[in-house]
């Protein structure tokens, strides 16, 4: 499964100079467990950051930067594919904050991006779907929501073709197209339209950032799976441009050094 690691469209400076320079007057205690709460997230401590923002929430309850960044550090806390009672807690806290937010500002793009994410890493896939639509609807330009919707397309039809496989006598280690000629055209004419969809996602996220790694995997991950649904000669196509976006993904997944 796609990890999607949740982006929050504001900087860490330019938040900090809303709540310096906000015209609310906010308590000296409020403003050291806000800044303290950044840092701490800023280091990958999720929970002392959401500890830290808190208590900035409760000493300055009317501050929405400092709930925004509350929810920011559950959602950041809680664990994909994680089944504890503990992780369930973290997501129900995550939730929580999220909500207060959108209470307070109904069109919060980072709220709305967050529950998206929340639901995509529990593998909720139509609310996924649903809130990654909301948000394009607040920010049409949000690569994240755009690779995410193709990241839920390919999510949900890879095990449909796995399980195909399977039934056509296919092990892991053989080449395509879906061998059960039958089968394959009744996956098409079902599952053909979204994956062409999922690509164009993928297209569009790229359009916006050209070297956006997740988007190139995900789209080489759809060609591979559109690949088995096609002829030998689309197959060879298919999979000769996913070897060519998996490539450039891996690259542009390794930092500069």
């Amino acid at each position: 499964m796609p990890r999607v690691v949740a982006v929050y469209r504001f900087a860490l400076c330019a938040l900090f100079c809303a709540v310096c320079g906000s015209a609310q007057p906010i308590s000296l205690a409020a403003r050291d467990a806000f800044n303290l709460g950044v840092r701490e997230l800023q280091a990958g401590q999720f929970r002392s950051a959401a500890a830290s923002f808190t208590k900035a929430v409760e000493r300055a309850p009317n501050l929405l930067n400092a709930r925004i960044y509350l929810a920011a550090a559950w959602v950041q806390a809680y664990r994909p594919d994680d089944a504890s009672a503990e992780n369930a807690e973290v997501a129900r806290f995550a939730f929580e904050a999220c909500q207060e937010v959108l209470k307070r500002d109904p069109k919060n793009v980072a709220a709305t991006d967050s529950i998206a994410t929340l639901y995509f890493q529990m593998r909720e896939f139509v609310r996924a779907r649903e809130w990654n639509l909301k948000v394009l609807s607040l920010d049409p330009n949000s690569k994240t929501s755009l690779h995410m919707l193709g990241a839920i397309i390919w999510s949900e039809f890879s095990v449909t073709l796995r399980e195909a496989r399977e039934i056509a006598g296919m092990v892991p280690e053989d080449a395509g197209p879906l061998k059960d000629a039958a089968l394959r055209e009744e996956l098409k004419a079902k599952y053909r339209k979204a994956l062409e969809d999922g690509i164009e996602f993928e297209r569009a996220a790229l359009d916006l950032d050209t070297g956006y790694a997740r988007a190139m995997l995900t789209m080489a991950d759809l060609l591979r799976v559109r690949a088995e649904l096609g002829d030998e000669a689309t197959y060879a196509a298919d999979m000769a441009e996913a070897a060519a976006w998996g490539e450039r993904g891996a690259r542009a997944s390794v930092p500069n050094k």
